[in-house]
C-alpha cells in the first residue's frame, strides 16, 4: 500500500474524515492519500516505510495528549496537528466559527430569539470552556490509568442554564458512574475537578473536536434554538476550512519542511 513507484507523495491519514477536512488543500496531482484508520495503525505503516527506505510517504496525525502522556514519533515523516486534532484546528481557525454561527443561525433561530452577532465571541468561548473541562477530565483519566470513555459524554445532562454552566450534581453522577471499580472514586473526582480549574495545559490543547462542536451545538441551542447537532456543526466548518486557514499553523510550516527535504509537494500553490 505505501509502495511509492512515482514522484507523487503519499499521505497518509488516519481517517476519512481527515481527508474531507484537507481536501482543498491538497494538491491532487502531486499527492495522493490513504487511509488508515487509526493513529496506532498511521503511525506503524510509516514507522515501517522507514525502515524499508521507502520515500515520499508522510503522515499527519492528531497530537492528542502527545509530549504530555503519550511519546511522540521519532519519525521524520510524521507531522502533528496544532491543537488537539484536526477539528480541533477548525474549530480554532480565525473567521470559521463566527461564519458557520452566522449561517446556520440567522434564519434557522427560536420564535421570540434574535441572532445577535455580537455574542458570537461568548458563544464560542463557552463552548470551549465546556469542551477543555471534559478535556482535562479525559486527560486526568488517562493519567491515572483509568481510561474512561470521555466520547459520548452527555453535554446536555451535565450542563443547564443559558449560557450553560456546569450542573455539578449530575456530572458527579455521571463520573462516578464512569470511574465505578476505582478506588476512592468520590475524592478521586474532587481532585480532578479542583485541578481542571487550574489547568495549565492550553484548551486548544486538551479540548477534543468533537467535544468542541457538541458543545457548541448546546451553547447554540439553549441561545438562539437552532437545533443543529454537533456533527452538523462539525460538518459545515470543515466546509469552510480553506489553504489560507492552514497557512500559518505549524502543521503547515513542517509539512512544507518535509517537502523540501524530500523535493516532494503536498500543498497547492497559495493563490
Amino acid at each position: 500500500m505505501l509502495r511509492n513507484h512515482d514522484s507523487k507523495t503519499i499521505l497518509v491519514l488516519e481517517g476519512d474524515t481527515d481527508g474531507v477536512t484537507l481536501s482543498e488543500c491538497l494538491d491532487r496531482d502531486e499527492c495522493r492519500t490513504v487511509i488508515a484508520h487509526g493513529k496506532t495503525d498511521v503511525i506503524d505503516a510509516v514507522e515501517w516505510a522507514d525502515q524499508q527506505g521507502y520515500v515520499g510517504v508522510l503522515a499527519i496525525v492528531d497530537s492528542d495528549f502527545v509530549d504530555i502522556e503519550e511519546v511522540r514519533s521519532e519519525s521524520r515523516n510524521i507531522v502533528y496537528t496544532d491543537a488537539y486534532d484536526l477539528d480541533a484546528m477548525v474549530f480554532f481557525a480565525a473567521g470559521i466559527l463566527e461564519r458557520c454561527i452566522e449561517s446556520l443561525c440567522m434564519h434557522h433561530t427560536a420564535h421570540g430569539s434574535t441572532y445577535d452577532p455580537g455574542e458570537c465571541a461568548k458563544v464560542r468561548d463557552t463552548a470551549i470552556g465546556m469542551a477543555g473541562f471534559i478535556g482535562a477530565m479525559r486527560l486526568y483519566s488517562i493519567r491515572g490509568g483509568h481510561h474512561i470513555a470521555m466520547d459520548d459524554f452527555p453535554f446536555e445532562s451535565a450542563y443547564k442554564g443559558s449560557p450553560p454552566s456546569l450542573d455539578s450534581v449530575q456530572f458527579a453522577k455521571i463520573m462516578l458512574g464512569r470511574l465505578k471499580g476505582a478506588d476512592e472514586a468520590e475524592s478521586l473526582l474532587n481532585r480532578w475537578i479542583s485541578l481542571a480549574s487550574v489547568e495549565p495545559l492550553p484548551e486548544r490543547r486538551r479540548a477534543q473536536g468533537h467535544d468542541l462542536f457538541r458543545s457548541l451545538a448546546l451553547v447554540v441551542r439553549k441561545r438562539w434554538g437552532a437545533s443543529f447537532r454537533g456533527d452538523i456543526w462539525e460538518r459545515f466548518a470543515r466546509s469552510h476550512w480553506k489553504m489560507l486557514h492552514l497557512e500559518g499553523t505549524e502543521m503547515h510550516a513542517e509539512v512544507e519542511k518535509w517537502c523540501k527535504r524530500n523535493n516532494r509537494k503536498v500543498w497547492v500553490s497559495a493563490a
